[in-house]
């Protein structure tokens, strides 16, 4: 018997992936040498994913496809953030256009994805009280306040790596601030945050308030080198960056 779905708890599942497969695959499209490299929340590291990760039991198909808008939306407009990073000096805040609604549902349905699924890849990212919430800003219910999370977002930028190949699944961290979460998406960096303290970051409410989306104000995002996130440094350690791929 399929599951009920997480969030109308009415209508039996499907197949929902946690970050949208058309982030893989419109990489690879690019060309054939093209090859992607995912970091799951264990630390395990897999190269040239095909589709990324699924899970059958969170999501309805009428819910999903409310949130697929979502992430159409951020496929649709990934060179976006990339083309603003040109020509930008490291940990550069740069403006960019762009639908910040959007983004902040974006943002939040992968971790909202992620919170809802029981596979072990994401036994650490709970949203807790602030689940249903999540929800509601996931699939842009009438209800959904767009500007109670902290979203911010990071380009990472690399001399020697083409940044769009790197996916990194969503995992919890903790700063001074507190919990908050993090994933990336073909080199676009997402920091989300519920309640409690309301600084993302160690460096404090000034930064947080500068890069914070609002629904209301043009975006701002941060030119981060990839070399110095911690994801680069798992990767060098684990012998899985060899030298230049530039594309």
């Amino acid at each position: 018997m399929a599951a009920l779905c997480g969030y109308c708890k009415k209508e039996p599942t499907i197949e929902a992936h946690i970050i949208p497969k058309a982030v893989v695959r419109g990489f690879r499209q690019r060309g054939p040498d093209r090859k992607t490299m995912a970091i799951f929340p264990e630390r395990a590291v897999v190269s040239n994913i095909q589709n990324g990760i699924f899970d059958p039991n969170i999501l309805c198909q009428t819910c999903d496809g409310k949130i697929g808008q979502a992430d159409r939306w951020f496929v649709e407009h990934l060179d976006t953030f990339h083309e603003v990073a040109r020509d930008r000096q490291a940990y550069e805040i740069a403006k960019v256009a762009i639908d910040t609604r959007a983004a902040i549902q974006f943002a939040v349905s992968v971790i909202y994805r992620a919170s809802l699924s029981k596979l072990h890849h994401f036994d650490d990212v709970s949203l807790g009280p602030y689940l249903m919430r999540a929800g509601e800003i996931a699939l842009a219910s009438d209800h959904a306040d767009f500007d109670e999370p902290i979203v911010m977002i990071n380009t990472l930028i690399s001399d020697a790596y083409d940044t769009r190949q790197f996916v990194f699944y969503p995992v919890r961290c903790r700063g001074k601030g507190g919990t908050y979460f993090v994933f990336t998406a073909s080199g676009v960096q997402f920091l989300v945050k519920f309640g409690g303290n309301r600084n993302v970051i160690d460096q404090g409410s000034n930064f947080t308030q500068l890069l914070r989306l609002h629904t209301d104000s043009v975006a701002s995002v941060c030119i981060y080198p990839f070399e110095d996130s911690a994801e680069a440094q798992f990767l060098s350690r684990a012998g899985r960056l060899r030298g230049p791929q530039r594309y």
